[in-house]
């Protein structure tokens, strides 16, 4: 007998977990002509298959990206609730309910069961600050396994105390070549789902339909056939929503396909109430495919440095200035959050109506960048806040993280030393073979915004195409985007980038794909501008260790040089901690003596130099 299930979830809040397609979280590959193959596989058989790494499945992973197998199953899909779309490491089945355009409901299970890191050839992996991270939340360490330059990751219990902090330290890392987790997918056909038109919307004010802001949603709504009204919640677990959205008994057609794609795109926390069949599935047929992230992300290190020293209202990146960048940020935190994370500073620079970070904001930031607002164009730089952030506590006077805040207690218990590492902020004016660490940061940045809008307009492009009429009268599928997130798509882009690949309302797809590689494949060969990059800020760190060596022997505190030259460590006790004053010093963490760990589920890397 079948039991029917409702499986109705709860959307956070826009600012932490915005609506987006699952594409958005997959590799920008196209979908080949050619179908993707599949398995027909027992569910125990399955299983089996991916209890251990899997080296002999490394050529299926490799077939198709999670959004090819996802378009093969589902066509142009979208996901029928905003709430949880990320994906993390985890040996049991990740279900996901997404609509294809003919309004059917797909019930996917999607199985992530490693993530393989490569490595630069004599790098070495940075198990030491991972284990320091993980651990300073109370996690252990996942399992990891090697072979050569190939790491494999797996059996993490939490995405964002684990999952999300490894791939963070990992997507910086200027040693890291590649990231590509392994997933294993399947649709769910012995069970069957009943959903009604009914979706519900939370509003980014919370106002409801009664909010003048909400007014281009009602109008949209209408015109995909919907009816908004008040939303009174019954349950605490919905009560985050405050618009309906039913279907209209008057209108000559209903689209809740369009709808939902309408609200995913611009950035709504959504639901609609489904019911799922429960019935045990035998077989499936299984598709193996990857997600690759991208890696050396020095956008969100220069991010980081930024945040430790100036906020900026409407500052949304960190980058100490506020242009058309940070309204594309904003869009992209709102639609992406796994793969766009505003930092804290970020969030408090980026909401500037005190209200929590919406599409509002990108629009407030706009305005003043095209001088529509009445207040002074000029921003005023003020000094971030001492508390504590993320990851940050505060032990003698000074910034510290958590890890290095409980060694330092236990140590004033006992007397011992602690081994620490001091880090320093960016200092943006250092010379390097004549040119500023700025300006290197600015040739990586147009280097990575070429990069991120190839790696977009290969979803944009079939819509832009159509130019203007995409917000007047719609695409002739029906899709019709607001004006403000065309306008945004447009400013991100620019004008000379689109005239390449948008021609006589056509999308130029080969050109651009053709482009594309070629833009790759310099970067690959050439002297890469983000390794000189980093070869500037490791010079400019380099004199700020020397220059501290000599205040750690005034203060007889003994010292030495650890990870190959690049991380100065010295020996103290809690006392002479509190004492400690060194210049330039923007925070300090416990320092990894050795490069072998093996407790808290950590294995032993050994590696020939």
């Amino acid at each position: 007998m079948k039991k029917a299930i409702n499986i109705l979830m709860a959307a956070a809040l826009l600012s932490t977990c915005a609506a987006a397609p699952l594409s958005t979280f997959a590799a920008e590959v196209s979908v080949s002509e050619a179908a993707i193959p599949s398995c027909k596989m027992k569910m125990i058989e399955l299983y089996t298959a991916l209890r251990d790494p899997s080296e002999n499945l490394d050529s299926k992973y490799e077939t198709a990206a999670l959004d090819d197998v996802l378009t093969q199953i589902c066509g142009d899909y979208v996901a029928t609730c905003s709430y949880d779309q990320g994906y993390y490491l985890s040996s049991y089945s990740n279900p996901r309910l997404l609509m294809s355009p003919d309004r059917k409901v797909h019930i996917i299970h999607v199985i992530y069961p490693e993530v393989v890191v490569e490595m630069k050839e004599g790098a070495e992996f940075p198990a030491s600050e991972i284990e320091e991270a993980v651990t300073s939340n109370g996690f252990k360490m996942p399992k990891i396994q090697s072979d050569g330059n190939l790491y494999r990751i797996s059996d993490c219990y939490s995405k964002e105390y684990q999952f999300d902090v490894i791939m963070d330290i990992l997507q910086k890392s200027s040693d890291v070549r590649s990231i590509t987790g392994h997933l294993a997918v399947y649709e769910d056909t012995a069970n069957g789902t009943g959903t009604s038109y009914g979706t519900i919307v939370g509003s980014p004010s919370g106002m409801g339909i009664s909010d003048e802001s909400n007014k281009e949603l009602l109008e949209a709504a209408s015109a995909f056939g919907f009816k908004a009204s008040k939303y009174n919640a019954q349950s605490g677990v919905i009560g985050e929503y405050d618009i309906y959205l039913g279907k209209d008994s008057e209108a000559s057609e209903v689209k809740q396909y369009e709808m939902l794609k309408y609200l995913s795109e611009n950035g709504y926390r959504y639901a609609v109430p489904i019911a799922v069949t429960e019935l045990a599935q035998e077989s499936c047929d299984v598709y193996f495919c990857n997600i690759s992230y991208p890696v050396n992300n020095v956008a969100d290190v220069r991010r980081a440095f930024a945040a430790e020293n100036v906020q900026l209202k409407g500052d949304a990146n960190c980058d100490g200035q506020v242009d058309m960048a940070d309204v594309v940020f904003i869009m992209q935190s709102l639609a992406n959050p796994d793969k766009y994370k505003l930092t804290d500073i970020g969030r408090e620079n980026a909401d500037m109506d005190g209200d929590g970070v919406t599409v509002a904001d990108a629009q407030a930031i706009q305005s003043k960048l095209l001088g529509l607002d009445n207040e002074e164009s000029k921003q005023t730089v003020e000094q971030p806040p001492t508390a504590e952030d993320a990851g940050f506590t505060t032990a003698g006077g000074k910034r510290v993280t958590f890890g290095l805040s409980e060694a330092l207690r236990n140590a004033a218990e006992t007397g011992a030393e602690v081994a620490v590492s001091p880090k320093y902020g960016t200092d943006y004016n250092y010379e390097y073979n004549g040119k500023t660490i700025a300006q290197y940061h600015k040739e990586w940045d147009e280097h990575d915004s070429y990069y991120e809008k190839f790696a977009q307009i290969f979803k944009d492009g079939d819509m832009l195409k159509y130019g203007e009429a995409l917000y007047t009268t719609g695409a002739p599928d029906g899709t019709k985007w607001s004006k403000d997130w065309y306008d945004t798509r447009v400013a991100f882009y620019g004008e000379d980038f689109l005239a390449k690949y948008i021609v006589d309302g056509e999308f130029l797809r080969d050109k651009a794909e053709a482009d594309q590689a070629e833009f790759l494949e310099e970067a690959r060969t050439t002297n890469h501008c983000y390794t000189v990059l980093h070869e500037a800020i490791d010079a400019c760190n380099a004199e700020k260790m020397q220059a501290a060596i000599p205040q750690l022997e005034q203060q007889s505190i003994r010292w030495e040089y650890a990870n190959g030259g690049k991380d100065l460590v010295f020996y103290v006790t809690a006392e002479q901690f509190e004492a400690l004053s060194l210049d330039n010093v923007s925070s300090y963490r416990t320092a990894a003596t050795s490069p072998k760990a093996t407790d808290m589920g950590m294995v032993v890397y050994t590696h020939d130099d």
